[in-house]
């Protein structure tokens, strides 16, 4: 009976909403709204938080559909946000709707882009160990769901947030991640593609790791300290996480610091796009990523009259520093490996994928133009990537302390031991969090402390929780 229930709310599109900024609204077909209560035995929840404004009658469709196939056992609130103009009023909403229940929140599905569920805002000012880099250095403006992962802070602590601001200021910021936190960047009338495509990815797969396919550009012309195929390689030799079977690696195998692993092939389109057609598969990345592009890094001496990358673009010759500190000049080229305007269509669109980009942007501002959301647009399940540009410490320090790499460490150590992608992310935050809190306490070390806690808000989870 409860089943059938739920099953005839989902046909009539009957969805609950909550919240100062969401009471009793109607969605985009005026149908009023109803929750999806299919746990007697516990008043625990997922909430989900949409913007009927931006959700067609087909959408609420796909989305009731989704939710009554994945979350049969479970109870799932919804929340309107689209009266909420800022993040803050949701996060207010949010309250609102946990006092008047007793249960506890599980996770939070966020629906839609940035302008349709807002986001919260911050910028990239932190402190440095090194006192020759000016925390006001290269400051960017971006936004972060991380604090919709608990309900601790208020608007003050938040408003005009920086890690900087909050350590500076003793604000006191909780950072606790209570539950975990996705984003589906999908706009209106294009969910039902989408869960049509996750039913049968999940069909073939139950959403666990599949092969990895590895492409590393190092970015650092004085060595290979972020170079994710030399990484994944420690994962195997070093922390038994996988085995040389689960996974195969590409890299730059030109110019001045090429790859030292023992390549599949180059980091080319041709070689995206046949990994891509060998079947559904894990992709990992370390290249240099811009909101809608990433670009593949070649380095040549000035003085090397060996031929420059096919249709590449030059950076000019600048200066670089090698691992001991010593100065030298390097002439830097870039490559288009894909961008919105190939990616989902071209070189990745023969068979469902999960991504982690080791990049900076892609996920900026959360809309249709970043990269992410085209990646989902097309056979992407789920893209980890990041919302502005991320420290990166390489792979030469311990990954289990003060790294932004043990981030990935964790998270793949969760989903080789058999957690779905969502799950793995959250729970490697966690932990990575957690380490990055008690290094930033006692400054300990050279450790460029608040990168860490920057990289935690600037790394989002876009896909489902589910």
């Amino acid at each position: 009976m409860k089943r059938l229930l739920t099953i005839l709310l989902s046909i009539s599109l009957l969805f609950a909403v909550f919240g100062g900024c969401g009471n009793n609204t109607d969605s985009a077909d005026g149908t009023a709204a109803m929750d999806f209560l299919n746990n007697a035995d516990s008043e625990d929840f997922y909430l989900f938080i949409y913007n009927s404004k931006h959700v067609s009658s087909l959408d609420f469709d796909a989305i009731s559909a989704y939710i009554t196939d994945f979350f049969a056992d479970e109870n799932v609130r919804m929340l309107d946000a689209k009266n909420c103009k800022t993040a803050f009023a949701i996060h207010d909403a949010m309250k609102a709707l946990k006092s008047e229940v007793s249960g506890e929140i599980l996770g939070v599905q966020i629906l839609g882009y940035e302008f349709e569920v807002r986001a919260f805002p911050s910028n990239t000012k932190m402190m440095f160990t090194n006192e020759n880099v000016s925390p006001e250095s290269g400051i960017q403006e971006y936004v972060t769901d991380f604090f919709y992962a608990n309900l601790n802070n208020s608007e003050e602590q938040l408003k005009n947030y920086s890690v900087f601001a909050d350590f500076d200021e003793n604000r006191g910021v909780d950072y606790t991640q209570e539950w975990q936190v996705a984003r589906l960047l999908v706009g209106e009338d294009k969910y039902a593609a989408y869960f049509a495509k996750y039913r049968d990815y999940y069909e073939k797969t139950g959403d666990r790791v599949q092969h990895l396919n590895v492409f590393s550009s190092p970015i650092f012309p004085g060595g290979l300290w972020d170079c994710v195929g030399l990484f994944t390689e420690k994962m195997n030799k070093e922390y038994g996480i996988l085995n040389k079977e689960d996974y195969t690696l590409y890299g730059v195998l030109d110019g001045y610091n090429p790859v030292t692993f023992d390549a599949a092939g180059d980091f080319t389109k041709d070689t995206m796009h046949e990994a891509n057609s060998a079947g559904i598969s894990d992709f990992f990345s370390g290249v240099h990523g811009s909101r809608d592009t990433l670009y593949r890094t070649t380095f040549f001496e000035p003085t090397d009259d060996s031929p420059r990358p096919q249709d590449g673009i030059s950076g000019g010759v600048r200066n670089a520093m090698d691992k001991d500190g010593n100065i030298f000049e390097i002439e830097e080229w870039s490559n288009e490996i894909f961008s919105i305007r190939d990616m989902a269509y071209e070189y990745m669109n023969a068979n469902y994928f999960n991504y982690l980009m080791h990049s900076c942007h892609t996920g900026q501002r959360m809309d249709t133009y970043c990269l992410a959301a085209m990646m989902l647009s097309g056979k992407g399940i789920s893209i980890i990537a990041a919302t502005t540009g991320t420290a990166n410490r390489g792979i030469v320090e311990p990954l289990d302390e003060g790294n932004p790499f043990t981030l990935y460490l964790h998270y793949y150590e969760n989903l080789y031991g058999g957690e779905s992608h969502a799950d793995s992310f959250w729970l490697a935050k966690q932990d990575f969090v957690d380490m990055s809190l008690t290094v930033s306490r006692d400054m300990s070390g050279d450790l460029n402390y608040q990168c860490l806690i920057h990289n935690a808000l600037a790394l989002h989870f876009f896909g489902v929780l589910r």
